[in-house]
């Protein structure tokens, strides 16, 4: 499994940013530092074999007259001995929600159920994040867009055999009457960029990791000379994307579009499956795709690279963050025009299945008994796994107390 860790190299846009005359004080909103026990729904999750558990919260709504929150945050308890899968079929929110400048009042349902975007992460008790995605990806790390299942419902109420509830794009138009009476076609948005997110037993890594960096495919075909993205793999446009982002284009403009393929190509593609958990207290975040959350390490290069123009102090080619996010924090653009936020209800679904027992003495749960088990024995000798977090990278035949002799006995 890919370590949640930055790289390391000159890439880093502090290294981009080092070259750049000092800019004004920013005026781009702090990161939000959530407060616990405060900021926590009332429920907390545990292991049950057999029921999904499901949990449904409105996620901000209505700007003016109820401002609920935008990421919901859970406390589950692991006991290190189960499978956990979660996902969030069933949302309905929209970034076209109450505020389209309607103004008799009634908005409907116009807006949700459009495109909904998800995000769930997850941190250990000391504010590591051990999982995150935004997509619905199958095993190839290729995302699935999902339906809404209401609407399904509602234009295949006898279902439809060539088009399976909660896969692939809305073909039929998806007509919308707005509050002056109008109709309007959503017709390919109503697919859904739901998520989930897996922590199971030898989790794979995402094939899109292992890019080869002399791979003659190119990835992106839409970029063509002059632009620095042309003719590049995939490796490549990963790597090279925060230092392109920084050209400036014709129109005085930076190529910032460059900067997300940070997290969309190569090494930064974005997973779902990921070691099971060992026993102990986790928080779990559910928001929609607004946030940028704590550890998600491309998405904080991305803010940290000077593409963005600062509207307050008027100064162009700046990051919004001069510095990683602390444990549990998330940043959020204001909302304009621009950048809507999304409203409605987001759903949490949460299911479990029994760890199936592994090797004993393979504790990295490779299916084999190797070097790098010993190597997790040697290189955490002596911890007190009874006051301190079970080492990263450690899921299966797990160790109770002190690491010692017994574990190098395997």
């Amino acid at each position: 499994m890919r370590a949640m860790t930055r790289a390391s190299g000159c890439l880093s846009v502090f290294c981009l940013a080092a070259a750049l005359p000092t800019v004004p004080a920013l005026a781009f909103p702090a990161p939000v530092t959530p407060s616990f026990p405060a900021d926590l729904d009332a429920e907390t999750i545990t292991v049950d074999y057999t029921n999904t558990q499901t949990f449904v919260r409105n996620l901000k709504q209505d700007f003016d007259f109820n401002p609920f929150p935008e990421v919901h945050w859970f406390k589950y308890v692991a006991d290190g001995q189960s499978e956990v899968y979660f996902d969030t079929l069933g949302t309905n929110v929209s970034s076209l929600g109450p505020h389209l400048g309607y103004t008799d009042g009634n908005y409907a349902s116009l807006g949700f159920g459009t495109y909904d975007q998800t995000q769930i992460a997850v941190y250990d008790a000391q504010g590591n994040l051990v999982g995150q995605n935004g997509y619905w990806l199958d095993d190839n790390g290729d995302s699935v867009l999902k339906y809404n299942p209401t609407l399904y419902q509602q234009y295949y109420p006898n279902g439809d055999p060539e088009l399976p509830l909660n896969a692939g794009f809305v073909e039929d138009p998806v007509i919308f009457i707005t509050g002056t009476g109008a109709e309007v076609d959503f017709s390919e948005v109503a697919s859904q960029g739901l998520t989930n997110l897996n922590f199971v037993g030898n989790a794979p890594d995402n094939p899109h990791w292992s890019a080869d960096p002399n791979d003659p495919t190119v990835a992106d075909p839409s970029y063509q000379p002059p632009h620095p993205g042309a003719g590049k793999n995939a490796y490549e446009l990963w790597d090279t994307a925060l230092t392109d982002a920084v050209i400036i284009e014709n129109n005085d403009q930076p190529y910032a579009r460059r900067a997300f393929d940070r997290n969309a190509y190569g090494p930064g593609r974005p997973w779902h499956q990921y070691d099971a958990l060992p026993a102990g207290e986790y928080f779990v975040a559910v928001s929609s795709s607004a946030p940028a959350f704590a550890g998600d390490v491309e998405a904080e290069e991305v803010l940290q690279t000077p593409i963005w123009f600062d509207d307050d102090t008027q100064t162009d080619m700046v990051p919004k963050l001069t510095e990683d996010m602390d444990p549990y924090q998330y940043y959020m653009d204001v909302e304009t025009p621009s950048f809507p936020r999304q409203y409605g209800y987001i759903v949490l679904n949460v299911r479990h299945a029994e760890l199936q027992a592994g090797i004993e003495g393979d504790y990295n749960d490779s299916g084999q008994v190797e070097q790098a088990d010993l190597d997790l024995v040697l290189q955490n000798w002596g911890l007190d796994t009874g006051a301190f977090p079970i080492p990263t990278g450690w899921t299966n035949d797990l160790p109770d107390g002190l690491i010692d002799q017994a574990e190098l006995d395997g």
